[in-house]
């Protein structure tokens, strides 16, 4: 009997190492899949997120059980899947608890809001933004964003979301927090363009020299397609080449075909007006086959078409005959489907 208490009492502590370690393999799962959302991978985040889900749950950690359903949630609704991502949003919820950090549950409350307003449910929506500012006070900066945005699309009160948009930049300026400042500076540039006020190239331009300090690569392309598309509206067409051109070495750098293709016609559209015929119909050829091409790598399954692709409406824009402002919807907005995960018992 002395001998089988004696190996009981060596097994409680490794035991308890066991749990620490299957823990902290979830927490370390947590982190890796919010990183590869960030990295706009959403397919590795998604694998992680499920991962560190069995391992959570298994542990009964409701945190970061949380955490992994949120980020799951955040994956499967860029890959498209947006009923799915929203029972995952709702069980991220739900795997909290009522006695639940309010902060974590403020980020994935903000989550909702975005995914119910995507889908086209405003009222659902407006509820969960609420929700959200009761958890996460009225002062959350990137909350305060998301809601702005959403109210930006609002045609009958542009002015209104121009004063939430500058109140905005200014507090990310007055905090020094230049990449806030930079997407709001997007926002406010695009509602200077469609607004027709010539500030907007100015605002693009300030807007891109913060996001280049901050190595923010990915939103490049789109940046110069608007500021490009600005200069052209004003009929300044050499200066709008120059940067259209920039922006298409740029997604190919990236590797970035959307923006190429979106790029590739600007530049069409562009000669057109210099009546450079060759150079319009071989950039529109170009655009084209990029196009074809990545609609047959959705159709063999070797690309998916996301909430970033939108191959539908990339197909509905080769048929402008003005290039169209862009907002990128995931720089502030679609980056907050994801919710930043943290150690177990770390506090708020």
């Amino acid at each position: 009997m002395r001998g089988l208490i004696s190996v009981l009492l060596l097994a409680v502590p490794a035991l308890g190492a066991a749990t620490a370690s299957a823990a902290q393999d979830a927490a370390a799962q947590n982190q890796a899949a919010w990183q590869a959302f960030q990295r706009r991978d959403f397919a590795a985040c998604e694998s992680l997120a499920r991962e560190a889900f069995k391992l959570a749950e298994a542990e009964r950690d409701s945190l970061q059980t949380a955490f992994a359903a949120a980020n799951t949630a955040a994956a499967v609704a860029m890959r498209g899947r947006l009923d799915e991502g929203l029972e995952w949003s709702l069980r991220a919820e739900q795997a909290l608890g009522s006695g639940g950090e309010p902060r974590v549950r403020g980020r994935i409350l903000v989550a909702q809001a975005i995914l119910r307003q995507v889908r086209g449910e405003d009222e659902a929506s407006a509820k969960a933004f609420v929700r959200a500012r009761e958890a996460l006070g009225p002062e959350d900066w990137s909350l305060a964003f998301a809601d702005a945005l959403a109210k930006a699309y609002d045609w009958d009160d542009l002015s209104a979301a121009f004063q939430r948009m500058t109140a905005l930049r200014e507090s990310a300026l007055g905090a020094k927090e230049p990449r806030r400042q930079a997407i709001a500076l997007l926002v406010l540039g695009w509602l200077d363009g469609v607004g027709g006020s010539p500030e907007a190239v100015k605002t693009f331009e300030e807007a891109r020299a913060i996001l280049v300090s901050a190595g923010e690569e990915a939103v490049l392309p789109l940046v110069d397609h608007n500021l490009g598309s600005v200069l052209l509206w004003a009929d300044r067409r050499d200066e709008a080449q120059g940067i259209y051109e920039r922006g298409l070495t740029a997604a190919r750098a990236l590797s970035d075909r959307r923006m190429e293709v979106i790029l590739l016609d600007d530049l069409s559209l562009m000669f057109s007006q210099k009546e450079d015929w060759p150079r319009a119909i071989a950039s529109d050829r170009e655009a084209g086959e990029r196009l074809a091409a990545i609609a047959q790598d959705v159709r063999q399954g070797r690309v998916e078409d996301s909430l970033l692709l939108d191959l539908r409406r990339l197909f509905k824009a080769r048929y402008v005959h003005k290039p169209q402002l862009l907002i990128d919807l995931f720089l502030g907005l679609f980056d907050q489907l994801a919710v930043e995960p943290k150690a177990s018992g770390s506090g708020s």
